[in-house]
């Protein structure tokens, strides 16, 4: 149970981690996706920045190459004009034709010069007017030229001079150079102001190109640091995923292996406690019922510790649930003073139980948890008490309602119960321990006092599971007080009309051809005893392929199929049956020692019943007769006996009212063998005795003795059988009371 425990706090870890991991592992996605575009955003930006500066360098350098060019034209078209000139005057002052070379090359070049240099001037209207009226002064000079060397070439060198001489020419030639160095001056201011912004873009585009190397150098490590985190992360992840699965199969493990050992120890404890049973009514001497007594008391302790392993395991895995229920906790009380008396007589421990008169007489509550809680605290109690007395106290406080509006289930009450003793008390530091599993306190030595250390514990989560509240105050030496609250407990209102199941008397039944399906002897065995002196015909099978034949062979009305059997399981053999259309009528009870509450569901759902082992005869009764109903048996011959002198003190004056007495005595009747509650039992004598007066009936007067001193006693064992006598005998009276014979003698 430990290593259950352990499994299932791993698997709660391992679950938690695992969710806390995924967590992790998707803030750190999403800030890495952030991460990387921000910085894709600023690398764009920067890189766009970057690319603009470049542009603008480039662009800057071109327009100064262009420049340079421009300058480098002008000054080459002013070189022409130049050797115009020159080979004008040297042919003139030496009539040597060589001269001729450099001007018909310069005249040659100027038209191709003049339009590269409009093409370079296409943008720049200023410099465009500049060059044209120097290229028209040109043009000019170059008619002047032309014209001196036409004279000289018809008149000779005089004339030629002459012409020259008048200075037009120079004047022409003079603006030209004027204009040239206008057109290279205003060039070279725009080269120098392109000069003087083209470091500062060098420097802009460098210090980006910089910061975008520095950007992509840190957006690479960063994403490296958490691409390298966010795999270790999925890398935990899947180590916490694999965890958590090893920690699943090892719970499911562990609960599997829990209900087979369930299951393997219910099996023989089905045995123990059924023959126990069986043997009851078999053995007389003080000595055999003292020994069968000793049987079923290990039994139970052993089948109790089971349950609490089992509780604590549901509770653990969330699959133990709560049911509330119309409940009265005065028959509780009553219930567990009964259960109790031995022990608390063996210890000469005195027992007191307290209900405030104004607790509810019917509170929505679950009564089996809170049986259960309260059975553990007063067996406690009584395990660490050697003397004085264990109380048991409910009371209840009431609660306002914010709503004005009545609620659905009645007024809200907070309830109290309070559990003490004078026993050895609880050390302060062990008051919170207490709750916890395997946990045990006081005389670690005394083995009267041993236990698993569950119960507590159990109590603690089951209150819990109800909305409620436990504590403890305790005091060495001077005994313990447990407190539960439960607050907003529902107040219903009280019914009587609570169908509870009667006694187990097989011989109520209808007969029945019963077919026992089992592969341990003993189950067989135990289950074929049940049904003796009874009229019902049983059969035996060892196993599921064989129960299979031999219902289909025999026709049985019922058959008590056994679930965990090899080969053919009863499962399997369920089917077949099923399958079978000639088997309809055929009605199949589950019989398994599964505790699982999904198990019983399942079961439930499939066969036509469910009892659950260790097999009693009144589980096994209930069962049987819900899908069989139970039918009034004729009278023993020692109660037939006594009709004729029950018949002659019924006149037509009484028999009207006994019928009504007999009915509502039934009705208490039918309640009272269900709770065996002291109230319930105090409601059937005051009926029995009105019926007695009536009639002066021996046998209700009979009766009414035995109930009252089992009763008073807390013998169950007699008290059981004394209320389903009663019930039988009045039922019988009452068919002979509505028949027409009596009518007929009363008339």
């Amino acid at each position: 149970m430990e290593n259950l425990s352990t499994a299932r706090a791993l698997n709660n870890e391992a679950g938690s981690s695992l969710s806390a991991s995924n967590t992790r592992v998707q803030e750190r996605w999403i800030r890495l996706r952030m991460l990387v575009l921000l910085s894709g955003l600023l690398i764009l930006s920067l890189g766009w920045l970057a690319l603009g500066l470049t542009s603008e360098l480039s662009k800057r350098l071109a327009e100064t190459r262009a420049i340079e060019s421009t300058v480098n034209g002008l000054r080459y078209y002013g070189q022409l004009a130049v050797d115009l000139e020159t080979g004008q005057r040297g042919y003139l002052l030496t009539g040597d034709e060589k001269y001729l070379a450099p001007y018909k090359a310069a005249h040659d070049a100027l038209p191709t010069v003049a339009a590269s240099m409009y093409y370079a001037f296409r943008d720049d209207r200023s410099g465009s007017q500049l060059f044209a009226r120097m290229e028209a002064d040109l043009s000019k000079k170059n008619l002047e030229i032309e014209a001196s060397l036409a004279i000289f070439q018809e008149k000779g060198l005089k004339p030629a001079l002459r012409y020259m001489r008048t200075g037009f020419g120079l004047i022409l030639m003079r603006d030209v150079r004027l204009q040239s160095e206008r057109l290279i001056s205003l060039q070279q201011d725009k080269l120098r102001t392109l000069h003087h912004g083209i470091p500062a873009l060098v420097r802009q585009r460098d210090l980006t190109m910089l910061v975008l190397c520095a950007l992509g150098l840190i957006s690479g490590a960063a994403a490296y640091w958490s691409m390298h985190r966010h795999v270790e992360m999925l890398t935990q992840e899947a180590q916490l995923r694999e965890q958590t699965t090893r920690a699943e199969l090892a719970s499911q493990e562990k609960s599997a292996f829990l209900s087979n050992m369930s299951h393997e120890i219910r099996t023989p404890m089905n045995a123990i406690f059924g023959f126990t049973q069986l043997l009851e009514q078999e053995v007389h001497g003080e000595k055999g019922k003292y020994y069968l007594k000793a049987i079923h008391a290990s039994g139970k302790a052993l089948l109790e510790l089971i349950n609490d392993i089992l509780d604590l395991s549901k509770i653990e895995a969330g699959r133990l649930e709560v049911t509330p229920a119309p409940t009265d906790v005065r028959d509780l009380c009553v219930s567990i003073s009964t259960i109790f008396s031995q022990m608390l007589a063996e210890k000469a421990l005195k027992w007191k139980c307290n209900i405030d008169d104004n607790v509810p007489l019917s509170l929505n509550i679950d009564p089996i948890r809170l049986r259960q809680v309260l059975f553990n605290l007063v067996s406690n109690a009584i395990k660490y008490s050697d003397e004085g007395e264990i109380g048991l106290r409910i009371k209840t406080e009431s609660i306002e309602q914010s709503s004005p509006q009545p609620n659905k289930q009645g007024n809200l009450v907070r309830c109290i119960v309070e559990v003490w003793d004078n026993g050895i008390g609880i050390r302060a530091e062990d008051q919170m321990r207490i709750f916890e599993p395997f946990t045990r306190v006081g005389e670690g030595g005394n083995s009267a006092r041993s236990g698993s250390g569950l119960g507590l514990s159990i109590v603690r989560r089951l209150v819990e599971l109800m909305d409620g509240s436990i504590s403890v105050q305790s005091e060495l030496g001077r005994g313990s007080v447990f407190k539960i609250e439960f607050e907003n407990v529902s107040v219903l209102e009280s019914s009587s009309s609570v169908t509870v199941p009667s006694s187990a008397q097989f011989a109520t039944l209808p007969a029945l051809s019963i077919l026992i399906v089992d592969d341990v002897e003993l189950n067989r065995s135990l289950l074929r005893s049940m049904f003796a002196d009874s009229p019902h015909t049983t059969h035996l099978a060892s196993g599921g392929a064989e129960g299979v034949q031999l219902t289909k062979r025999l026709l049985p009305d019922l058959v008590l199929m056994d679930i965990r059997m090899p080969e053919v399981d009863g499962r399997q053999a369920l089917a077949q049956i099923r399958a079978d259309s000639n088997l309809n009528n055929v009605k199949v009870l589950a019989v398994t020692a599964s505790s699982l509450r999904r198990d019983e569901t399942e079961l439930r759902q499939t066969f036509d019943g469910y009892v659950r082992k260790p097999i009693s005869r009144e589980s096994l009764f209930g069962e049987i007769s819900r899908i069989f109903p139970a039918q009034v048996q004729p009278l023993p011959d020692a109660v037939r006996s006594l009709e004729p002198a029950t018949a002659r003190v019924f006149d037509s004056g009484k028999s009207a009212a006994v019928l009504r007495e007999i009915e509502r005595t039934l009705a208490a009747l039918d309640q009272a063998t269900g709770t065996l509650a002291s109230t319930d039992v105090a409601r059937v004598l005051m009926f029995a005795k009105v019926i007695n007066e009536l009639s002066e009936d021996l046998q209700i007067n009979h009766a009414i003795q035995t109930i009252a001193r089992s009763a008073e006693l807390f013998e169950l064992a007699v008290l059981s059988p004394a209320l389903t006598d009663l019930a039988h005998y009045l039922r019988h009276r009452k068919v002979e009371l509505e028949s027409p014979k009596h009518e007929h003698c009363d008339r």
